[in-house]
């Protein structure tokens, strides 16, 4: 065989590699311009019902974020609550300081998310702020209240059973 040939199958065969490698080089580079963020949580979590000391929100992405990402908090009759200050933290995170408590209620939270190549994904989910902090007296008290109620009646039923049977005339001896 002609040395020319060979040689010239071996330049078409590191050609047609080199090709492919920065083909998929390419391909592979390109992959994350087409990602968009994905909400992975959020605390409070929607459908969460917090507790009247909340201070913060805070909403984790699966991307690293930009600072164009923001946050609007809105109250139950949609309009937005004043004192917000969102922004990214440690990359993936949208945090929301909120300057004042949340009254009791049920709040809607619009997020933005802007991805480091430019894509921006909207969402919104809600949570609730309870009215109070700890457990008031009557959740304790009620439970125990019907219970001593329903004992009262079992024993009452019982007793009238008992004095039913013994008064009655087959029974007296």
């Amino acid at each position: 065989m002609n040395q020319s040939v060979v040689r010239r199958g071996r330049i078409r065969w590191r050609l047609a590699v080199g090709l492919i490698g920065l083909a998929a080089l390419l391909a592979i580079s390109v992959l994350p311009a087409f990602a968009h963020a994905t909400l992975l949580s959020a605390s409070p979590a929607p459908g969460e019902v917090a507790p009247p000391t909340l201070k913060d929100i805070t909403i984790t992405f699966d991307s690293l974020l930009c600072p164009g990402s923001t946050v609007v908090i809105f109250s139950g009759s949609f309009h937005p609550v004043s004192g917000v200050v969102s922004q990214v933290e440690r990359g993936r995170e949208l945090a929301v300081h909120l300057a004042a408590p949340l009254s009791p209620g049920t709040y809607t939270v619009q997020w933005t998310a802007v991805t480091l190549d430019g894509h921006s994904v909207e969402g919104s989910y809600q949570f609730g702020v309870s009215k109070a902090s700890g457990i008031s007296s009557w959740v304790i008290w009620v439970p125990v209240t019907a219970g001593a109620l329903v004992m009262a009646g079992i024993l009452m039923v019982g007793w009238g059973w008992v004095v039913h049977r013994r008064s009655s005339p087959r029974h007296a001896k």
